[in-house]
């Protein structure tokens, strides 16, 4: 994994504060890393997404215009890089999602089953209890 400086920052976002801590970062980009024990076809499906969205908030709130994505493929022993252009537009999309859930305007999306049965909150999360 390449080391970068990071930062705690807080960030006032209509009525809410959203707090970034972003793996790295430097004067260009932001850096996000993952770790998985899986192959990279099982991060794309499963991580990626997360990955991105990370990168555009932290892309969109510490004003950098492009965000290095990477992942420790740890079966593989390899680590692989993705610089991407930070998507504005995706950013300001998952925080109106977030806050539709917040207030009760949508529904929340679920994880994936193998998510609940892994986590330790799993008895007390209604979400959780829909999969199980």
């Amino acid at each position: 994994m390449e080391q970068y400086p990071s930062i705690r920052w807080n960030f006032d976002w209509k009525e809410y504060i959203v707090v970034g801590i972003p793996d790295g970062i430097t004067d260009r980009f932001v850096c996000e890393f993952k770790t998985s024990d899986k192959s990279l076809g099982f991060f794309r499906k499963w991580v990626w997404p997360v990955a991105m969205a990370q990168g555009d908030l932290y892309g969109h709130f510490f004003r950098r215009e492009e965000k290095r994505v990477q992942v420790l493929l740890e079966r593989e022993g390899r680590i692989e890089t993705w610089q991407l252009g930070v998507d504005q537009k995706g950013a300001l999309d998952t925080l109106e999602r977030f806050r539709r859930v917040e207030r009760r305007k949508k529904d929340p999306v679920p994880p994936a089953e193998w998510k609940c049965r892994r986590c330790e909150f799993k008895w007390k999360c209604a979400l959780g209890r829909k999969v199980l």
